[in-house]
């Protein structure tokens, strides 16, 4: 689906995260893109607290949603062989 397709909810989205991309693309963005650990939630609990994550060492990896590919990026340097992401959000996906 693209353009005049797209049902309101999902234009409404991709247009919240296309104004709100640089919250997630400035310095703190930089700083939690080279943490060791990733971190979950408002709370930033660490993974190795939840542990939702399973070993992904040479597996491919969909990241649906990547927003910025924070995740992705942590998955590939955890031993993903190759991360691929998708988002409706240009803007994310430029960033990415």
């Amino acid at each position: 689906m693209s353009g005049p397709d797209l049902p309101d909810y999902v234009k409404a989205n991709r247009d919240h995260w296309t104004k709100n991309n640089a919250a997630y693309t400035d310095g703190r963005a930089e700083a939690a893109w080279n943490e060791q650990e990733i971190s979950w939630g408002l709370w930033n609990t660490p993974e190795s607290t939840l542990n939702v994550l399973p070993d992904v060492r040479g597996k491919d990896v969909v990241e649906l949603g990547c927003g910025t590919a924070y995740v992705g990026a942590w998955l590939k340097r955890r031993g993903a062989r190759r991360v691929v992401g998708v988002d409706i959000t240009p803007a994310q996906l430029e960033s990415a």
